[in-house]
């Protein structure tokens, strides 16, 4: 499950382990209509950015991964900033390792990660 909230103006997203560990699972365009963000909702278009808060995963598979990316994707898209909290060592290890830390900006807190988005 993804558990979606604003707050301080930032849409976040809560990965869940059982939603990540089944990541593979999931049709790729099933995905994405569940991740269909719309530009022109006023919800999406005056936030600052998005946070995924990784707080809850204890690791992160491949499949993931592409969660991520797809997001990353769909929200640049949109003109906007994502940002990943709350990484443990073995997700920072497991980006590293696929090339990807240039690809999100890491911060340990909401706090740190909305004062970026708000710059």
């Amino acid at each position: 499950m993804i558990e979606k909230n604003i707050i301080h103006n930032c849409y976040v997203l809560l990965l869940k382990n059982e939603a990540m560990n089944q990541a593979q699972y999931i049709n790729i365009k099933e995905l994405e209509v569940k991740l269909n963000f719309k530009p022109d909702e006023p919800e999406i278009s005056n936030l600052n950015g998005f946070i995924v808060d990784l707080k809850e995963l204890d690791f992160i598979q491949s499949s993931a991964i592409g969660v991520l990316l797809i997001l990353r994707k769909k929200i640049t898209v949109l003109g906007k900033k994502i940002v990943l909290i709350n990484a443990n060592n073995n997700i920072t290890a497991a980006l590293e390792l696929a090339g990807l830390l240039d690809f999100f900006n890491i911060y340990n807190s909401l706090e740190e990660a909305v004062n970026y988005l708000k710059k």
